[in-house]
């Protein structure tokens, strides 16, 4: 993102709350800091506050009808704009406009959402498709996204870059024979939690008594069916949100990731395993040949 007449950068990054997103939002700060570039931060008000960022150079919205409030009153303030949460601005800017688009469950609908969150999925991309027009550049992770962006967006003309970014993982000695599996990232619906833990007891029954790491939330009211397969037997060990320290001694004690999300951005969960060493199981879509060649695949019945 390019700065205009030494003016700073906006990162908008309403409705960015928790999870990847929150990670990525991190990365991008610190860096910006690292290398004294000046920005403001447009946060939003579910976010918890970031640790790199001084509450000076950030402001807190709490939604839409605030978000355009605040693009009506700044309009002139800033050298460039990165909308860092999938949305161009309501109002037509001056500056260059950059828009990070790295929800792929907007673009590509998956046919094992509810019809509810189908419905939702489908108007927010209405709403993204009507402000295109208010971006010169679109921004995304993989060729994967790329690809269902230009399928879904009115994207003639504009710009797309790849730019994908990630924490490394930490390098760690590992004496120990790795043997267990793991799943990184909280419950959505969407990432194959539910199909996992089918699987897991299956294998029980079966005599394979092979440990699952699982990183759910415990505020995630999935954790309860997590604890209720424990409570049974299976060999399953849910770690709750923990530090990017701790994930990376987790992944090191692991034999490989399962990855059966019915789709991903970028899939960070299967770039951190195959950083640390550890083979890739995932479900044969694309988004997984974009980041890597897995170990093994197989057939989620679900996925589209």
């Amino acid at each position: 993102v390019r700065m205009v007449a030494n003016k700073p950068i906006l990162i908008d990054a309403v409705h960015i709350t928790m999870g990847g997103g929150r990670m990525l939002l991190e990365i991008l700060c610190f860096a910006l800091l690292t290398r004294k570039i000046s920005f403001y931060l447009l946060r939003d008000a579910r976010c918890r506050p970031l640790s790199s960022i001084d509450s000076q150079c950030e402001y807190v919205i709490s939604g839409e009808v605030e978000r355009r409030d605040f693009y009506k009153r700044n309009t002139i303030e800033f050298g460039s704009i990165l909308c860092f949460a999938n949305i161009p601005p309501t109002i037509k800017q001056k500056c260059p406009v950059y828009t990070y688009f790295h929800n792929i469950n907007l673009l590509k609908i998956p046919s094992g959402l509810s019809f509810k969150r189908k419905i939702i999925s489908f108007l927010k991309r209405l709403y993204i498709s009507y402000y295109s027009r208010h971006t010169d550049t679109w921004i995304v992770q993989t060729q994967n996204t790329e690809d269902s962006l230009r399928k879904a967006l009115p994207c003639n003309g504009k710009a797309i870059f790849q730019m994908p970014f990630y924490r490394r993982v930490i390098p760690l000695k590992c004496d120990q024979i790795r043997k267990d599996y793991i799943l990184v990232g909280d419950y959505t619906g969407t990432r194959g939690h539910d199909e996992l833990l089918k699987a897991w007891e299956v294998l029980k029954k079966q005599g394979v008594n092979a440990v699952l790491h699982l990183t759910v939330s415990k505020d995630n009211p999935f954790s309860n069916i997590i604890d209720s397969n424990i409570k049974m037997g299976v060999p399953i060990i849910n770690h709750g949100i923990i530090p990017f320290e701790e994930v990376c001694k987790l992944y090191h004690k692991c034999k490989a990731t399962i990855y059966p999300s019915l789709n991903e951005s970028l899939g960070l969960g299967i770039i951190e395993a195959v950083d640390a060493g550890c083979d890739v199981i995932g479900v044969d879509l694309p988004y997984v040949h974009s980041v890597c060649n897995p170990t093994l695949t197989f057939k989620n019945i679900t996925s589209e």
